[in-house]
């Protein structure tokens, strides 16, 4: 744990933080429009509050080693409202600890950077926060910040809602969080998912790689191209096709290629988007909105009989995650025949007819914080699977939410990804490799 601490001193009357910031700039803001403050900064507000960013707390690896940040962010903060000190008060980065309410107003944290990733030693002149604060009666609605030029992954909703996103535009939506997955598997909205960071840590940064070298290529298909990687020596290996998430075709992707295929089998990353590859919600959102579900399975099916005809696949597995994972599922439930599923997040389909196309197993890999993805609808897919005799792993990871896998997200959790990839590991070599 590397702790922050705000030092006061008094020289010639000026109070002064370690580090040499001194407590001199205000910042003037309106409510309900979220705003980037720096430690020994203030801000006043039209409803007669004012705060005073404090002191930055972070848990995180050490400058000089080669991990990922973990744990939580903490910022202290003084509260005033109209001239009465209302004391001091401590926002996480953790979910249930984002927001505090007064009688009036409310706060909340919105994101700290550079956590939780930084390659460098961090001072508390390099942080900056976002805050929103908020008339406790009077908030502005998710598509009036929208219309305001709020970035998508910024907007507030009240305390009780859940933002997401209208699939038919794109658009957010605060609604009640037991609503949020029976509206994504409807089709009705799309997830809503932390910035992408770039030349951020990788998975294959934690991953230990399998026994073959391995030779890469990119391969034009469907008016696609995609990334082929697969054991540099000779012989016959399983296929499997990997399914990227919302942002598009990435190194991230890539990289899980190149890991999987040094296990012994051939790894073709699809590209569903045609080249195009996100790097912010907005971008990522875009490509989600437009994205045609039925021209997804034909690319996959091309893939697949790319592989079958080439390299002689008899044994061929899909694995996705988050949209990719949907994709996964869905492909699954096209009507075309496959040896393994693996979903890491995708949306669950809990219509037992529809689960019925599936006569192979299935691996599910979910976050029990997923919030879009509740824990009730994955058991419940996983009790259909049961149902219908069809073989399953299904494993939810208590204390990680959506998207834990993804390196540059703000969910990112390191020692679940590495189980959750062991466990891919031993199940296709369980199904693929007999």
């Amino acid at each position: 744990m590397l702790t922050l601490t705000l030092i006061f001193s008094l020289l010639s009357g000026q109070s002064v933080l370690g580090a040499g910031i001194s407590l001199s700039e205000t910042i003037y803001q309106n409510l309900d429009v979220p705003f980037e403050i720096q430690v020994g900064d203030s801000a006043q507000f039209t409803n007669g509050a004012e705060i005073t960013i404090l002191n930055v707390e972070d848990s995180r690896c050490p400058a000089d080693a080669l991990c990922v940040w973990q744990g939580e962010a903490k910022i202290s903060i003084n509260v005033i409202k109209d001239s009465q000190d209302l004391g001091n008060l401590v926002l996480s980065t953790l979910e249930e600890k984002t927001t505090q309410s007064f009688d009036s107003f409310t706060i909340k944290l919105v994101q700290v950077q550079p956590y939780p990733y930084s390659s460098k030693e961090i001072q508390l002149s390099d942080y900056s926060i976002t805050l929103v604060v908020s008339d406790t009666h009077i908030a502005m609605s998710p598509l009036k910040q929208y219309l305001s030029g709020i970035a998508i992954d910024k907007i507030v909703c009240s305390a009780d809602l859940q933002l997401i996103m209208k699939k038919t535009n794109g658009k957010p939506a605060c609604v009640k969080p037991d609503s949020v997955a029976k509206l994504i598997e409807r089709g009705w909205a799309v997830h809503v998912l932390p910035e992408y960071v770039k030349d951020e840590p990788k998975n294959s940064d934690i991953f230990e790689l399998g026994k073959y070298q391995i030779t890469t290529d990119t391969i034009s298909y469907n008016n696609s191209t995609g990334f082929l990687a697969r054991p540099s020596e000779s012989g016959s290996f399983p296929g499997v096709i990997l399914i990227h998430e919302w942002w598009g075709l990435n190194d991230n992707i890539k990289d899980m290629a190149r890991n999987l295929a040094s296990h012994g089998y051939t790894v073709f990353a699809a590209d569903l988007y045609a080249g195009q590859v996100a790097t912010t919600p907005d971008g990522a959102r875009q490509l989600m909105t437009s994205f045609d579900a039925e021209k997804g399975i034909s690319n996959i099916e091309a893939v697949a009989e790319f592989l079958r005809t080439n390299y002689g696949i008899e044994r061929l597995a899909t694995i996705g995650w988050c949209f990719g994972g949907t994709q996964s599922l869905n492909y699954a439930l096209s009507g075309n025949e496959l040896d393994a599923t693996i979903i890491y997040y995708g949306q669950p389909v809990t219509d037992q007819d529809r689960l019925s196309m599936i006569n192979w197993p299935v691996l599910g890999i979910f976050g029990g914080k997923d919030q879009s993805i509740t824990v009730e609808t994955v058991n419940e897919f996983e009790s259909i699977l049961n149902d219908l005799g069809i073989e399953n792993e299904i494993y939810i990871y208590p204390d990680v939410g959506h998207a834990f896998a993804n390196p540059s997200g703000a969910n990112y959790a390191p020692q679940e990804t590495k189980d959750a990839w062991q466990n891919t590991i031993l199940f296709l070599e369980k199904h693929l490799k007999v």
